[in-house]
């Protein structure tokens, strides 16, 4: 047995410190020898197995050492992968190279070789974000989901960008999904500052880095997320453009009830009763207790079915009406920005006639000074056009990544 393998096996079972590897890999290093990797450990060994990953001396021990990441490996041609590129990302986890965080397939329909990761942001809590890469892609989209949202829910999201050329990166925000919740009953959407979720920004852009993913950067955010993203953009996010769907830059509230909400929020806050539960609101999700008649996101049936399905599925990722905190902080963000300019970046904003959610004034008011953004107003689009009818869905996806394509020639 070469000393190369030697050393290599020994190397890789205190990495895994007998947590073994649900499937199976194998190394092969270039005139040492191959290592397979599976429920029992890493042997010198040259088996058959899931995928097969081939790379020189020096590059395996580069990446063992972390002083390689094994995807910049990958996208760079020093490290090939035959098989299956799931059982591949999922190999960082196992070696310590990132943790590997749940990804519910089942319910994502999202492209082959998705991996979720754990990370850890600047002030200490657990998000999750979940990454479809592929080899040739044309940049990485970040997709910034809304309030209640969760990463599996833009599996066909990814699909999409995939099939387009893009790679895509998604993120359960902290207090939703399955990422760190900040109150005991998880049911309850809380924040303790709505600028806290740059936290989880910086950590995925971080991680996006670290990965090497596939540049240029953009930006696909749906409500919520497009007020997160909003002010990312205006702390200088690394994206080249971005598209809005729905943006969360102001909510339709009655004029009798918008100085209630402002002050009864308000108030809970200094009387430290900001946890509790928004009155009127539920801690069952509405997907959950909305039938599809009556139901304000989407026109297609079977998406409704899916979206119910999916929390059904894995509870966990449900989450009620906010709290008293969350929606102060959200109304005075929400005004904050107003208050902003426009960055000076390429955007393309979407809005539909039948929006019953966000306040089309707002959208409209910002998207009419905004330098290179460009607002595309949908006949019968409701909340979330990018989970619609196929006609619909099919042209947002085909003009927001020929929005991005031009913009890749624009930088050549």
């Amino acid at each position: 047995m070469s000393e190369v393998v030697t050393e290599a096996v020994a190397q890789l079972n205190a990495k895994m410190d007998g947590a073994g590897f649900d499937g199976t890999a194998k190394f092969a290093i270039e005139g040492e020898g191959s290592i397979i990797i599976d429920a029992d450990g890493a042997r010198a060994a040259d088996d058959d197995a899931d995928v097969t990953l081939s790379a020189t001396t020096e590059v395996f021990k580069a990446i063992l050492d972390g002083e390689m990441n094994p995807t910049t490996a990958f996208m760079t041609g020093k490290l090939t992968v035959d098989g299956d590129m799931g059982q591949a990302m999922k190999l960082s986890g196992v070696l310590g190279i990132m943790e590997t965080a749940p990804l519910f397939e089942d319910i994502a329909d999202g492209p082959n070789g998705g991996v979720a990761h754990w990370l850890t942001t600047s002030d200490g809590l657990r998000i999750r974000v979940g990454l479809w890469n592929m080899a040739g892609a044309k940049g990485t989209v970040l997709v910034f989901p809304g309030r209640t949202e969760f990463i599996e829910k833009y599996g066909a999201t990814a699909k999409a960008l995939q099939e387009r050329g893009y790679a895509s990166l998604a993120i359960d925000w902290r207090g939703q999904g399955i990422a760190e919740r900040m109150i005991p009953n998880r049911a309850i959407g809380h924040v303790d500052t709505f600028t806290d979720y740059q936290h989880d920004v910086a950590a995925v852009m971080a991680y996006a880095k670290e990965m090497d993913l596939p540049r240029p950067y953009f930006l696909i955010a749906h409500s919520m997320g497009g007020c997160i993203g909003l002010r990312a953009l205006n702390e200088g996010l690394d994206v080249d453009a971005a598209m809005f769907s729905a943006p969360m830059w102001g909510v339709q509230m009655s004029a009798a009830l918008r100085p209630l909400a402002w002050g009864m929020s308000s108030v809970s806050i200094t009387l430290g009763l900001d946890k509790a539960l928004v009155p009127g609101q539920f801690e069952e999700g509405y997907v959950l207790r909305t039938e599809f008649e009556e139901n304000t996101l989407t026109n297609v049936p079977e998406v409704w079915r899916t979206l119910q399905e999916q929390l059904k599925a894995h509870p966990d990722l449900g989450l009620g009406g906010p709290s008293l905190r969350w929606l102060n902080l959200s109304l005075r963000e929400m005004y904050h920005l107003s208050t902003l300019p426009s960055p000076n970046l390429p955007c393309l904003t979407y809005l539909g006639t039948d929006e019953a959610i966000v306040d089309p004034f707002r959208i409209r008011s910002r998207m009419g000074n905004w330098p290179n953004g460009v607002l595309r107003v949908i006949e019968n689009g409701k909340h979330e056009m990018l989970m619609d009818e196929p006609e619909m869905r099919d042209m947002l996806f085909d003009e927001t990544t020929a929005f991005f394509d031009a913009q890749l020639r624009e930088a050549a």
